[in-house]
């Protein structure tokens, strides 16, 4: 997939317009990635695999799929 990115504008109300990038293959050691971004606020996600399933999470007539969220400043966890 070739490197690419696409700006598009998304209306909240008839006199506000807000800019969206998207961006594709950011990542090189990714099997694909992609970033989303509007105003301040950005998105990078990738993809690895496949990969073999952890023992005590395996189902053996379901595919399983792990997602892991990190922040891009602090620690993960819970807000209270």
């Amino acid at each position: 997939m070739a490197d690419e990115a696409m700006d598009v504008n998304i209306s909240n109300n008839s006199s506000e317009l807000r800019s969206m990038r998207c961006e594709q293959c950011l990542l090189n050691k990714s099997d694909g990635s992609a970033s989303f971004s509007q105003g301040d606020t950005q998105v990078i996600a990738a993809a690895y695999g496949p990969a073999e399933v952890r023992l005590s999470r395996e189902i053996i007539d379901k595919a399983t799929l792990e997602v892991v969220l990190r922040p891009k400043v602090g620690v993960p966890g819970n807000k209270s």
